[in-house]
Protein backbone atom coordinates (compact mmCIF):
# COMPACT_ATOMS: atom_id res chain seq x y z
CA UNK A 1 0.00 0.00 0.00
CA UNK A 2 1.02 3.28 -0.75
CA UNK A 3 1.42 5.97 1.91
CA UNK A 4 -1.11 8.88 1.08
CA UNK A 5 -0.25 10.86 4.09
CA UNK A 6 2.98 11.74 2.49
CA UNK A 7 2.93 11.81 -1.87
CA UNK A 8 5.62 11.83 -3.73
CA UNK A 9 5.53 13.32 -7.56
CA UNK A 10 8.16 12.69 -9.62
CA UNK A 11 9.68 15.18 -12.60
CA UNK A 12 11.95 14.59 -15.40
CA UNK A 13 12.03 17.47 -18.02
CA UNK A 14 12.93 15.16 -21.09
CA UNK A 15 13.11 17.80 -23.49
CA UNK A 16 14.58 21.38 -22.87
CA UNK A 17 16.64 23.99 -24.82
CA UNK A 18 19.84 22.66 -22.81
CA UNK A 19 21.06 20.02 -21.79
CA UNK A 20 24.43 19.49 -19.39
CA UNK A 21 24.66 15.90 -20.58
CA UNK A 22 25.67 14.78 -24.30
CA UNK A 23 23.49 11.97 -24.56
CA UNK A 24 20.09 14.05 -24.65
CA UNK A 25 18.65 15.66 -27.72
CA UNK A 26 18.48 19.37 -27.14
CA UNK A 27 15.28 21.39 -29.27
CA UNK A 28 13.81 24.89 -28.75
CA UNK A 29 10.54 23.39 -26.74
CA UNK A 30 9.81 21.28 -23.61
CA UNK A 31 8.16 17.93 -22.66
CA UNK A 32 7.63 17.49 -18.58
CA UNK A 33 7.01 14.03 -17.48
CA UNK A 34 5.14 14.10 -14.05
CA UNK A 35 4.41 10.25 -12.12
CA UNK A 36 1.87 10.67 -9.27
CA UNK A 37 0.95 7.61 -7.35
CA UNK A 38 -1.45 6.28 -9.39
CA UNK A 39 -1.02 8.50 -13.30
CA UNK A 40 1.80 8.71 -15.54
CA UNK A 41 1.61 11.92 -17.29
CA UNK A 42 3.16 14.24 -20.19
CA UNK A 43 2.72 17.98 -20.79
CA UNK A 44 3.70 18.73 -23.72
CA UNK A 45 6.10 16.87 -26.32
CA UNK A 46 8.75 19.27 -27.57
CA UNK A 47 8.86 20.54 -31.26
CA UNK A 48 9.57 17.04 -32.93
CA UNK A 49 10.30 13.23 -31.85
CA UNK A 50 13.22 14.16 -29.77
CA UNK A 51 10.89 13.81 -26.65
CA UNK A 52 11.16 9.74 -27.61
CA UNK A 53 15.08 8.92 -28.02
CA UNK A 54 15.80 11.47 -24.50
CA UNK A 55 12.54 9.52 -22.74
CA UNK A 56 14.14 6.01 -23.65
CA UNK A 57 17.69 7.62 -21.96
CA UNK A 58 15.40 8.16 -19.23
CA UNK A 59 13.62 4.92 -18.65
CA UNK A 60 10.22 5.99 -19.37
CA UNK A 61 8.10 4.46 -21.83
CA UNK A 62 6.58 6.54 -23.82
CA UNK A 63 3.58 3.86 -24.69
CA UNK A 64 2.52 3.48 -20.68
CA UNK A 65 1.66 7.32 -20.52
CA UNK A 66 -1.99 7.88 -19.07
CA UNK A 67 -2.39 11.80 -19.86
CA UNK A 68 -0.62 14.06 -22.07
CA UNK A 69 -2.17 17.68 -21.30
CA UNK A 70 -0.80 20.18 -24.31
CA UNK A 71 -0.02 23.51 -22.60
CA UNK A 72 -0.88 25.86 -25.72
CA UNK A 73 -0.96 25.57 -29.94
CA UNK A 74 2.53 26.60 -30.44
CA UNK A 75 4.83 24.23 -32.59
CA UNK A 76 7.20 24.09 -29.27
CA UNK A 77 5.19 22.37 -27.44
CA UNK A 78 2.86 20.27 -29.55
CA UNK A 79 5.07 19.49 -32.67
CA UNK A 80 5.83 15.66 -30.70
CA UNK A 81 2.02 15.28 -31.26
CA UNK A 82 1.81 12.92 -33.98
CA UNK A 83 4.70 10.50 -33.00
CA UNK A 84 3.38 10.36 -29.59
CA UNK A 85 0.12 9.31 -31.08
CA UNK A 86 2.09 6.46 -33.11
CA UNK A 87 4.16 5.57 -29.97
CA UNK A 88 0.93 5.40 -27.25
CA UNK A 89 -2.30 3.83 -28.15
CA UNK A 90 -4.37 4.64 -24.40
CA UNK A 91 -3.54 8.42 -23.47
CA UNK A 92 -6.00 10.96 -23.61
CA UNK A 93 -5.28 14.25 -25.06
CA UNK A 94 -6.11 17.51 -22.63
CA UNK A 95 -6.02 20.87 -24.32
CA UNK A 96 -7.81 24.03 -24.42
CA UNK A 97 -11.49 23.90 -26.89
CA UNK A 98 -9.59 26.86 -28.62
CA UNK A 99 -6.34 25.09 -29.32
CA UNK A 100 -7.28 23.51 -32.64
CA UNK A 101 -9.04 26.40 -33.70
CA UNK A 102 -6.68 28.80 -35.74
CA UNK A 103 -2.87 29.03 -36.50
CA UNK A 104 -0.12 30.68 -35.07
CA UNK A 105 2.27 33.11 -36.36
CA UNK A 106 5.62 34.61 -34.85
CA UNK A 107 6.07 38.06 -36.30
CA UNK A 108 9.88 38.26 -33.85
CA UNK A 109 12.48 38.95 -37.28
CA UNK A 110 10.16 37.57 -39.60
CA UNK A 111 6.47 36.36 -40.06
CA UNK A 112 6.41 32.54 -39.65
CA UNK A 113 4.33 29.36 -38.81
CA UNK A 114 4.71 28.39 -35.50
CA UNK A 115 1.19 25.87 -36.18
CA UNK A 116 1.61 22.35 -36.01
CA UNK A 117 0.87 20.85 -40.14
CA UNK A 118 -0.68 17.10 -39.62
CA UNK A 119 -4.24 16.24 -39.99
CA UNK A 120 -5.42 13.47 -37.12
CA UNK A 121 -7.06 10.43 -37.71
CA UNK A 122 -10.92 9.50 -36.86
CA UNK A 123 -9.27 7.22 -33.99
CA UNK A 124 -6.90 10.00 -32.91
CA UNK A 125 -9.78 12.63 -32.92
CA UNK A 126 -11.35 10.17 -30.19
CA UNK A 127 -8.69 10.35 -28.14
CA UNK A 128 -8.64 14.21 -27.69
CA UNK A 129 -10.34 15.77 -24.59
CA UNK A 130 -10.83 19.47 -25.45
CA UNK A 131 -12.02 21.20 -22.33
CA UNK A 132 -14.05 24.71 -22.34
CA UNK A 133 -13.24 25.44 -18.25
CA UNK A 134 -11.36 24.36 -15.10
CA UNK A 135 -11.84 20.32 -15.48
CA UNK A 136 -10.90 17.71 -12.32
CA UNK A 137 -9.64 15.20 -15.04
CA UNK A 138 -8.75 12.78 -11.59
CA UNK A 139 -8.69 13.51 -8.01
CA UNK A 140 -5.39 15.06 -7.98
CA UNK A 141 -5.47 16.64 -11.65
CA UNK A 142 -7.08 19.50 -12.39
CA UNK A 143 -6.38 21.57 -15.75
CA UNK A 144 -7.39 25.75 -15.57
CA UNK A 145 -8.39 27.24 -18.95
CA UNK A 146 -9.36 30.56 -18.06
CA UNK A 147 -6.46 32.46 -16.47
CA UNK A 148 -7.49 35.74 -15.43
CA UNK A 149 -4.95 38.41 -16.58
CA UNK A 150 -4.60 41.01 -13.45
CA UNK A 151 -0.91 41.39 -13.95
CA UNK A 152 0.79 42.97 -17.20
CA UNK A 153 1.57 39.83 -19.98
CA UNK A 154 5.21 38.89 -21.09
CA UNK A 155 6.42 41.73 -23.49
CA UNK A 156 7.31 38.79 -25.98
CA UNK A 157 3.97 38.15 -26.89
CA UNK A 158 3.81 41.53 -28.61
CA UNK A 159 5.24 39.44 -31.31
CA UNK A 160 3.02 36.80 -31.53
CA UNK A 161 -0.14 36.42 -33.53
CA UNK A 162 -3.04 33.87 -34.79
CA UNK A 163 -5.25 33.69 -37.92
CA UNK A 164 -8.05 32.00 -38.31
CA UNK A 165 -8.26 29.47 -40.75
CA UNK A 166 -10.76 31.08 -43.21
CA UNK A 167 -9.19 34.26 -43.15
CA UNK A 168 -5.71 36.11 -44.16
CA UNK A 169 -6.08 38.58 -41.04
CA UNK A 170 -3.04 38.33 -38.70
CA UNK A 171 -4.84 38.90 -34.56
CA UNK A 172 -2.56 39.27 -31.93
CA UNK A 173 -2.79 36.40 -29.35
CA UNK A 174 -4.91 36.38 -26.52
CA UNK A 175 -3.92 33.01 -25.47
CA UNK A 176 -7.03 31.67 -24.74
CA UNK A 177 -5.58 28.40 -25.77
CA UNK A 178 -3.17 28.33 -22.70
CA UNK A 179 -4.02 26.20 -20.35
CA UNK A 180 -2.38 25.60 -16.04
CA UNK A 181 -1.75 22.12 -15.25
CA UNK A 182 -1.95 21.24 -11.37
CA UNK A 183 -1.04 18.06 -9.75
CA UNK A 184 -1.58 17.09 -5.94
CA UNK A 185 -4.73 16.89 -3.56
CA UNK A 186 -3.88 18.82 -0.54
CA UNK A 187 -0.28 21.26 -2.11
CA UNK A 188 0.49 21.83 -6.02
CA UNK A 189 2.37 21.50 -8.26
CA UNK A 190 1.66 23.61 -11.23
CA UNK A 191 3.06 23.10 -14.70
CA UNK A 192 3.20 26.77 -16.50
CA UNK A 193 4.30 25.42 -20.11
CA UNK A 194 5.22 29.12 -20.90
CA UNK A 195 3.30 30.91 -19.33
CA UNK A 196 2.60 33.20 -21.88
CA UNK A 197 -0.55 34.36 -19.62
CA UNK A 198 2.03 35.84 -17.26
CA UNK A 199 3.34 33.58 -14.66
CA UNK A 200 2.03 36.07 -11.67
CA UNK A 201 -1.82 35.23 -13.64
CA UNK A 202 -0.96 31.84 -13.66
CA UNK A 203 -0.64 31.68 -10.04
CA UNK A 204 -3.43 34.35 -8.71
CA UNK A 205 -6.06 32.39 -10.95
CA UNK A 206 -4.78 28.73 -9.55
CA UNK A 207 -5.14 30.46 -5.78
CA UNK A 208 -8.37 31.49 -6.54
CA UNK A 209 -9.58 28.05 -8.43
CA UNK A 210 -8.20 25.52 -5.71
CA UNK A 211 -7.27 27.72 -2.42
CA UNK A 212 -4.39 25.06 -1.96
CA UNK A 213 -1.06 26.15 -1.42
CA UNK A 214 1.35 25.99 -3.97
CA UNK A 215 4.63 23.81 -3.32
CA UNK A 216 6.44 23.61 -6.41
CA UNK A 217 6.01 25.99 -9.88
CA UNK A 218 7.88 24.17 -13.07
CA UNK A 219 7.97 25.68 -16.84
CA UNK A 220 8.98 28.30 -18.97
CA UNK A 221 7.97 31.56 -17.40
CA UNK A 222 8.92 33.54 -20.96
CA UNK A 223 10.87 36.34 -19.74
CA UNK A 224 13.09 36.47 -22.91
CA UNK A 225 16.63 38.21 -22.88
CA UNK A 226 17.25 40.65 -24.88
CA UNK A 227 18.52 39.92 -28.51
CA UNK A 228 20.03 43.29 -30.10
CA UNK A 229 17.32 43.77 -31.77
CA UNK A 230 14.51 43.83 -29.69
CA UNK A 231 14.32 44.13 -25.85
CA UNK A 232 11.64 42.31 -23.19
CA UNK A 233 10.94 43.29 -19.91
CA UNK A 234 13.80 45.46 -18.05
CA UNK A 235 16.07 43.94 -15.14
CA UNK A 236 13.64 46.06 -12.44
CA UNK A 237 10.50 44.83 -14.53
CA UNK A 238 12.18 40.74 -13.64
CA UNK A 239 13.41 42.10 -10.27
CA UNK A 240 9.26 43.29 -9.83
CA UNK A 241 8.12 40.37 -10.71
CA UNK A 242 10.64 38.18 -8.27
CA UNK A 243 9.64 40.84 -5.30
CA UNK A 244 5.98 39.61 -5.94
CA UNK A 245 6.69 35.85 -6.10
CA UNK A 246 8.82 36.29 -2.84
CA UNK A 247 6.26 38.33 -1.12
CA UNK A 248 2.78 36.30 -2.60
CA UNK A 249 4.82 32.52 -2.34
CA UNK A 250 7.44 32.77 -0.08
CA UNK A 251 7.53 28.77 1.00
CA UNK A 252 7.23 27.93 -2.99
CA UNK A 253 9.91 26.51 -5.16
CA UNK A 254 10.12 27.52 -8.62
CA UNK A 255 11.62 25.25 -11.60
CA UNK A 256 11.90 27.20 -14.87
CA UNK A 257 13.75 26.71 -18.52
CA UNK A 258 12.89 26.77 -21.69
CA UNK A 259 11.65 30.19 -22.49
CA UNK A 260 13.22 31.77 -19.81
CA UNK A 261 16.53 33.49 -20.89
CA UNK A 262 19.61 33.19 -18.97
CA UNK A 263 19.72 36.24 -17.80
CA UNK A 264 16.50 36.76 -16.90
CA UNK A 265 17.27 33.70 -14.54
CA UNK A 266 20.16 35.38 -12.92
CA UNK A 267 17.71 38.65 -12.16
CA UNK A 268 15.25 36.55 -11.00
CA UNK A 269 17.90 34.59 -8.24
CA UNK A 270 19.07 37.87 -7.16
CA UNK A 271 15.91 38.12 -5.23
CA UNK A 272 14.40 34.63 -4.99
CA UNK A 273 18.07 33.27 -4.20
CA UNK A 274 17.46 28.98 -3.41
CA UNK A 275 13.80 29.28 -4.39
CA UNK A 276 14.35 29.53 -7.81
CA UNK A 277 16.64 26.77 -9.89
CA UNK A 278 17.27 26.30 -13.47
CA UNK A 279 16.00 22.97 -15.33
CA UNK A 280 17.39 21.46 -18.63
CA UNK A 281 17.06 17.55 -20.68
CA UNK A 282 17.47 15.26 -18.15
CA UNK A 283 17.04 17.20 -14.74
CA UNK A 284 14.85 15.24 -12.75
CA UNK A 285 13.37 15.67 -9.41
CA UNK A 286 11.44 13.73 -6.78
CA UNK A 287 8.80 16.30 -5.15
CA UNK A 288 7.58 15.16 -1.62
CA UNK A 289 4.29 16.63 -0.16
Amino acid sequence: RKNWARMSLFVKIIVDNHSQQDNFLTEHGICVYVETPTHKCLVDVGASDKFIRNAEQMGIDIAQIDYLFLSHGHVDHVGGLPFFLKKNAKAKIIFSDKLFTQQYFSKRHSTRSISLAYTFTEEELNRFMPIQQTAHIEADIKVIAQIQQNYPLPQGNRFLYTQAFDDNEFVQDDFSHEIVVCFGSTSLLVCTGCAHNGLLNMLHTVQNQTSLPIHTVLGGFHLLDADGTYAYETPKEITDIALTLKQTYPSTQFFTGHCTGANSIEILQQTLSSQLEAFYCGWQKQLNY
